[in-house]
Protein backbone atom coordinates (compact mmCIF):
# COMPACT_ATOMS: atom_id res chain seq x y z
CA UNK A 1 0.00 0.00 0.00
CA UNK A 2 1.32 3.44 -0.94
CA UNK A 3 0.60 6.43 1.27
CA UNK A 4 0.20 9.88 -0.20
CA UNK A 5 1.76 12.59 1.96
CA UNK A 6 0.21 15.54 0.18
CA UNK A 7 -1.61 16.47 -2.96
CA UNK A 8 -2.68 19.52 -4.89
CA UNK A 9 -5.92 19.52 -6.78
CA UNK A 10 -8.01 21.80 -8.89
CA UNK A 11 -11.74 22.34 -8.62
CA UNK A 12 -12.16 23.07 -12.35
CA UNK A 13 -10.13 23.24 -15.58
CA UNK A 14 -8.36 26.42 -16.69
CA UNK A 15 -6.25 25.03 -19.57
CA UNK A 16 -3.14 27.08 -20.51
CA UNK A 17 -3.23 29.16 -17.33
CA UNK A 18 -3.07 25.88 -15.41
CA UNK A 19 0.12 24.97 -17.26
CA UNK A 20 1.61 28.39 -16.48
CA UNK A 21 0.75 28.07 -12.79
CA UNK A 22 2.11 24.53 -12.58
CA UNK A 23 5.31 25.52 -14.37
CA UNK A 24 5.93 28.20 -11.73
CA UNK A 25 4.86 25.86 -8.90
CA UNK A 26 7.44 23.22 -9.87
CA UNK A 27 10.15 25.86 -10.32
CA UNK A 28 9.36 27.04 -6.79
CA UNK A 29 9.53 23.48 -5.43
CA UNK A 30 12.90 22.95 -7.06
CA UNK A 31 14.19 26.15 -5.46
CA UNK A 32 13.48 24.68 -2.01
CA UNK A 33 10.13 26.23 -1.10
CA UNK A 34 7.65 24.19 0.87
CA UNK A 35 4.73 22.81 -1.12
CA UNK A 36 2.28 25.35 0.32
CA UNK A 37 4.72 28.25 -0.20
CA UNK A 38 5.40 27.10 -3.75
CA UNK A 39 1.68 27.03 -4.53
CA UNK A 40 0.99 30.38 -2.87
CA UNK A 41 3.90 32.00 -4.71
CA UNK A 42 2.74 30.53 -8.04
CA UNK A 43 -0.78 31.83 -7.41
CA UNK A 44 0.60 35.31 -6.71
CA UNK A 45 2.69 35.10 -9.88
CA UNK A 46 -0.44 34.37 -11.93
CA UNK A 47 -2.36 37.19 -10.21
CA UNK A 48 0.35 39.72 -10.94
CA UNK A 49 1.67 38.66 -14.36
CA UNK A 50 1.31 41.43 -16.94
CA UNK A 51 0.49 41.29 -20.63
CA UNK A 52 4.07 42.38 -21.30
CA UNK A 53 5.43 39.44 -19.28
CA UNK A 54 3.05 36.98 -20.95
CA UNK A 55 4.27 38.10 -24.37
CA UNK A 56 7.85 37.05 -23.43
CA UNK A 57 7.25 33.29 -23.34
CA UNK A 58 5.71 30.73 -25.65
CA UNK A 59 3.34 29.55 -22.93
CA UNK A 60 2.44 33.15 -22.08
CA UNK A 61 1.53 33.76 -25.72
CA UNK A 62 -0.65 30.65 -25.64
CA UNK A 63 -2.42 32.04 -22.56
CA UNK A 64 -3.05 35.35 -24.34
CA UNK A 65 -4.37 33.53 -27.41
CA UNK A 66 -6.70 31.51 -25.23
CA UNK A 67 -7.94 34.64 -23.44
CA UNK A 68 -8.50 36.45 -26.74
CA UNK A 69 -9.98 33.38 -28.45
CA UNK A 70 -7.63 33.72 -31.43
CA UNK A 71 -5.57 31.12 -33.28
CA UNK A 72 -2.52 33.28 -33.93
CA UNK A 73 -0.91 36.13 -32.00
CA UNK A 74 1.97 37.85 -33.72
CA UNK A 75 4.46 40.21 -32.07
CA UNK A 76 2.76 43.19 -33.69
CA UNK A 77 -0.81 42.02 -33.02
CA UNK A 78 -2.74 44.81 -31.38
CA UNK A 79 -4.84 43.68 -28.45
CA UNK A 80 -7.38 45.61 -26.41
CA UNK A 81 -5.32 45.97 -23.25
CA UNK A 82 -2.22 47.69 -21.96
CA UNK A 83 1.16 46.00 -21.52
CA UNK A 84 0.94 46.62 -17.75
CA UNK A 85 -2.54 45.07 -17.42
CA UNK A 86 -2.84 41.91 -15.30
CA UNK A 87 -5.43 39.83 -17.18
CA UNK A 88 -5.22 36.85 -14.78
CA UNK A 89 -5.79 38.68 -11.49
CA UNK A 90 -9.33 37.33 -11.02
CA UNK A 91 -9.49 34.35 -8.60
CA UNK A 92 -11.01 32.27 -11.41
CA UNK A 93 -7.50 31.82 -12.80
CA UNK A 94 -5.59 30.99 -9.61
CA UNK A 95 -8.00 30.51 -6.70
CA UNK A 96 -9.14 26.95 -7.36
CA UNK A 97 -5.87 25.36 -6.25
CA UNK A 98 -5.58 23.74 -2.82
CA UNK A 99 -2.61 22.08 -1.13
CA UNK A 100 -3.43 19.50 1.53
CA UNK A 101 -1.43 17.14 3.69
CA UNK A 102 2.30 17.41 4.20
CA UNK A 103 3.32 20.85 2.98
CA UNK A 104 7.04 20.56 3.77
CA UNK A 105 9.67 21.12 1.06
CA UNK A 106 10.51 18.13 -1.11
CA UNK A 107 13.54 16.18 0.06
CA UNK A 108 16.11 14.86 -2.41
Amino acid sequence: MVAIESFIYLHFSIDKVTALLMERFFENLQSGMSRSEALHSAQNYIRRITVKQLRKSALGLEVLKELLAVKELLDNTRIDCQEKDTPLEHPFYWGAWICQGNTDPLVN
